[in-house]
């Protein structure tokens, strides 16, 4: 993480990173279904397939991570907040789309689920300094394959 460096341009490319991960969590499902036999024969998977796959997530990672610098401006402090919350509610949603059990129907859970979500995005939009949020961002950082040496 150090590598990247600590000017507004490497905190920019931090950012992208992590925002390309945490978009990267929300295509995943669909990338994987590719590798089961049946959905591989239904859909046919084509080089140009997997490139539109590749530069949607780059495109949308821009999109995301130039409209939250654009608001993100130190004398909108409830703004920041409201912008790190919606970062932790979309890496833990990401994150909750990638596990196979959470989608089943009989899963009893889902709605505690939904609310254990809830307010860990209502806690980050209180206190948007707090480790939550660190922590998220970190995680997206070192779980990111562009963060590997």
């Amino acid at each position: 993480m150090s590598t990247l460096g600590s000017s507004r341009g490497g905190r920019l490319l931090r950012r992208f990173i992590a925002t390309t991960f945490v978009v990267f969590l929300h295509f995943a499902p669909e990338i994987s279904s590719y590798q089961r036999v049946r959905n591989r024969f239904f859909r046919q998977w084509d080089t140009f397939d997997a490139l539109a796959l590749a530069f949607d997530v780059f495109f949308l990672a821009l999109l995301v991570t130039g409209i939250a610098e654009l608001l993100d401006r130190p004398q909108w402090p409830r703004m920041r907040g409201a912008i790190r919350a919606v970062f932790v509610l979309a890496l833990v949603s990401g994150v909750v789309a990638n596990i196979e059990p959470f989608h089943r129907p009989h899963f009893l859970s889902f709605e505690l689920l939904w609310l254990v979500m809830a307010a860990a995005v209502g806690y980050s939009l209180g206190r948007p300094q707090s480790r939550l949020v660190r922590m998220a961002y970190r995680a997206s950082l070192v779980f990111s394959p562009w963060c590997r040496s």
